[in-house]
């Protein structure tokens, strides 16, 4: 077992998985006649939440990149800060981002 983890741990691996399987629904959804569009919202409203909370998950990302890097080359565990608020930022702003996309896109 390593001793130290990499910078970017299981993000790779998890990101791949995603794309995979956000890809798979995708055209799952297009070549059957379930329909996974959130139909109780107006498009509209959908459009603007989904940029609202993209412009929020942004610097929220940003932020949180910035801090672990900072935790990783002093080679200690970050708790406050947006650490304090959320135990993984990084992957709750990646999945923020992401599928709010879905709002925007379809």
């Amino acid at each position: 077992m390593k001793d130290k983890m990499s910078i970017i741990g299981i993000g790779f691996k998890l990101a791949i998985l995603t794309l995979f399987y956000s890809i798979l629904i995708g055209l799952f959804s297009d070549y059957s006649k379930l329909d996974f569009k959130i139909n109780f919202m107006p498009d509209k409203f959908l459009i603007i939440l989904g940029t609202i909370l993209i412009i929020v998950g942004i610097p929220f990302l940003i932020i949180s990149i910035i801090t672990i890097n900072k935790a990783y080359k002093a080679g200690s565990l970050r708790i406050d800060g947006v650490y304090s608020i959320c135990r993984h930022p990084l992957y709750s702003s990646f999945f923020d981002n992401f599928y709010n996309l879905k709002f925007i896109l379809y």
